[in-house]
């Protein structure tokens, strides 16, 4: 055991403030919680959720100035749990939701078609039947004591997001962070699960729900947008990197006041990422409308209605209703405020209806950057020409190029292929995914991670002969590497 071990933390951390990296590397050694809080002054990125303990952690981490200088990267995971309302039976099913959805157990879980030599019946069913065994042990290990202690908390937590909200409490700990972390240029919004880290946050462990999406708006993403980058522009930040996942059609489309200042923010922006929100049954043009006086009963009934409305909705119109929303140029116009651009990644809105995915022009109407390096859209319908235009323009910037679920209002995918190949003196990486199909032609092309679609996107990098998919066999490279 070592001597450091019997120090308050609080002297743990001002040895490591005042010692040098070098030092530090060596102190950290001697300990397993020195090296804990050591790790703290080589923090490079900090992940925030929802939760008013996180914010507050965030804050007194940063608090120390060798910390804060380190720090590059924010991933603000903005989802809350859902609001369920007073009713303990439908928390203890979502919890089993939760818990179904977040457990891992031990082992694959082997097809039922798994074919184990000389196993009889029944040590085929006694093996099948292991993994759903274990699911129900975890559901069902908690007494009704804990349960119930859990829902109270729950409820507790969710009434604690709302106050959370009326309060910005989320835009002024971030407006702290770009304060204090000088070096701070990289931002992630997330949402929908994306970060796996919620169970180290003990607000969602104890509620026993992990938190998903926002049921309280249709706007997903926007409010949680709207404060990272409001609060840098109230600071006078401007990141070089934004990536969004997901992001309501909305966010685009707020009123010009709003939107000046949120250009402001952006206009510093060398690398942008963003897919556009595909649940769009759910992504409509107005909120639910709850009041402070408001009670728990009334919330759930508001909820329950704006839901039922959205379920009305056939599946076409709500998908003609977000596209047909792009073509007032408001996603071409957000990215026209950031004329430093070197990374552009777009991913629109994944439908199985092909005709209802949102055009190029609607994107990019007219390239205005002077170098772009990566350029990676996915999901967009346009003519062949309208695309080689567009990636030809880069040819001599160009480093990095992604195409997926292409849809040519006019030409063919071979075509555009055999156009591009060769053509871009700096590509080095090509990324090929889902079906290019094309109104002139009564067949799709397909690109998973095969074979074909290897040869594919080395033609596009070095040209010679195009590649025939009867040449190929169509094996996953998964099953090869």
């Amino acid at each position: 055991m070592s001597l450091f071990d019997d120090l308050p933390l609080e002297l743990l951390h001002v040895i490591c403030t005042f010692c040098s990296k070098s030092e530090i590397r060596s102190l950290r050694l001697t300990s397993k919680l020195l090296a804990t809080i050591a790790d703290e002054h080589f923090l490079h990125e900090v992940v925030l959720f929802f939760a008013r303990e996180d914010f507050e952690t965030a804050e007194s981490i940063i608090d120390n100035s060798r910390i804060a200088k380190n720090v590059k990267r924010l991933t603000f995971q903005s989802d809350r749990v859902p609001w369920l309302g007073p009713d303990f039976g439908l928390w203890n099913e979502f919890r089993k939701q939760s818990v179904r959805s977040t457990t891992t157990i031990e082992g694959p879980e082997p097809p039922d078609t798994t074919f184990v030599p000389d196993e009889t019946d029944r040590e085929r069913r006694f093996r099948l039947r292991q993994p759903n065994r274990s699911l129900v042990l975890e559901e069902n290990k908690h007494s009704r004591k804990e349960l119930r202690a859990a829902y109270d908390h729950y409820n507790l937590l969710s009434e604690d997001q709302n106050e959370m909200m009326l309060e910005h409490r989320a835009e002024e700990c971030i407006e702290y962070m770009f304060q204090k972390c000088s070096k701070l240029d990289t931002v992630i919004v997330a949402m929908n699960d994306h970060h796996p880290a919620w169970r180290s946050v003990e607000a969602f462990r104890k509620g026993m729900i992990h938190p998903c999406g926002d049921n309280a708006t249709s706007r997903l993403g926007v409010r949680s947008l709207n404060e990272v980058l409001m609060a840098a522009q109230a600071t006078g930040r401007k990141p070089s990197s934004l990536h969004v996942y997901p992001i309501s059609f909305q966010f685009f489309g707020q009123t010009e006041e709003h939107m000046e200042h949120i250009y402001k923010a952006i206009s510093g922006l060398k690398t942008i990422d963003l897919k556009i929100n595909t649940k769009i049954a759910f992504d409509r043009e107005l909120d639910i409308d709850i009041d402070d006086d408001d009670d728990d009963e009334t919330i759930a009934a508001k909820v329950e209605q704006f839901e039922r409305q959205a379920e009305r909705e056939s599946y076409w119109d709500a998908s003609t209703r977000v596209t047909e929303s792009f073509r007032d140029g408001r996603l071409a116009r957000f990215l026209s405020k950031a004329p430093l651009l070197e990374h552009i990644a777009v991913a629109g809105i994944r439908t199985y209806l092909p005709d209802l995915m949102i055009d190029l022009k609607d994107i990019i109407p007219s390239p205005q950057w002077p170098a772009i390096r990566v350029l990676d859209l996915q999901c967009f319908q346009c003519p062949e020409q309208d695309l080689l235009d567009l990636v030809l323009k880069y040819r001599d910037s160009l480093q990095e190029l992604r195409l997926g679920q292409v849809l040519l209002t006019k030409g063919d995918p071979n075509s555009f292929f055999q156009a591009l190949a060769g053509q871009c003196p700096n590509l080095k990486s090509v990324g090929l995914s889902g079906m290019f199909m094309s109104r002139d032609i009564d067949y799709n092309f397909e690109y998973w991670r095969t074979t074909f679609t290897a040869a594919m996107e080395k033609y596009l990098i070095c040209g010679g002969e195009l590649p025939r998919l009867s040449t190929y066999t169509s094996v996953s490279l998964d099953l090869l590497t």
